[in-house]
């Protein structure tokens, strides 16, 4: 005889059991057939088991929801910080007095390696900031390169063909560049005036006093970044550039 504990849950799992076999498809039975004991105790446990959604379960899907958005705000936050940090370089900076002082031609390639130069002292300082910092001097070269690229087509419509080799051959030397400057800025004044030479008076005739004078203002320009704190360079992007100090001596 079984006893009452036995029958009631034979009973209460009778339901399951017939659910669980017609939803297995390598059992075929007759629904209106009644399960043996024997057949129950091989029914699996799993199959009485039913997964319900906990508040807790609730509160840490809207926690991870809450994270994600923080995290898009913040990328977004970035992104708008980097192009404004751009435009401080490409919207601030009098090129035309610069060619003049400098003793440079009115070219694309003269305009790249003035904005580039000053690009590079941005992300100099930037990548003092941990990971934010690494994620705006990625987003500071891209826009670097949209607006080298936008500059090169309204150009290239004189001689589209040279444009564009000079741009891939700016962008293969784009890391040279950084380094050199790197090392020079780690360096002495003489590494530095070499870079700068190099790069933007492409080893050719130049008169040192105007090496002289970009070395000079790399120097300051740096000792003035350095000052910024993480709240006025990202947050506020106060950038102030020297280059009207750049100038001949009389």
């Amino acid at each position: 005889m079984l006893s009452s504990r036995t029958v009631n849950l034979y009973k209460v799992t009778i339901s399951g059991f017939n659910t669980y076999l017609l939803r297995n498809t390598l059992v075929r039975r007759n629904p209106c057939c009644t399960p043996t004991i024997r057949e129950l105790l091989q029914f699996p446990a799993r199959c009485f088991i039913t997964k319900v959604q906990t508040y807790k379960d609730e509160d840490s899907l809207l926690d991870k929801i809450k994270t994600n958005l923080k995290l898009i705000m913040h990328r977004s936050k970035l992104e708008a910080a980097g192009f404004i940090l751009y435009e401080t370089i490409a919207d601030k900076i009098d090129y035309a007095r610069l060619f003049q002082v400098l003793d440079l031609p009115d070219t694309f390639y003269s305009w790249y390696v003035i904005t580039e130069l000053h690009v590079w002292m941005l992300i100099a300082r930037l990548m003092a900031e941990g990971e934010r910092g690494k994620f705006l001097k990625k987003r500071l070269i891209n826009c670097f390169w949209n607006d080298a690229q936008m500059r090169s087509k309204k150009l290239g419509e004189v001689n589209p063909a040279g444009i564009r080799e000079q741009l891939h051959n700016l962008s293969e030397q784009f890391l040279a560049a950084l380094i050199a400057y790197d090392e020079g800025l780690l360096s002495d004044d003489t590494t530095l005036a070499a870079a700068v030479w190099r790069r933007i008076y492409q080893l050719q005739k130049a008169n040192p006093e105007n090496i002289e004078y970009i070395v000079k203002f790399i120097r300051r320009q740096m000792k003035l970044l350095d000052l910024l704190t993480e709240e006025d360079l990202i947050e506020r992007k106060h950038v102030i550039w020297e280059t009207s100090k750049i100038k001949k001596q009389s």
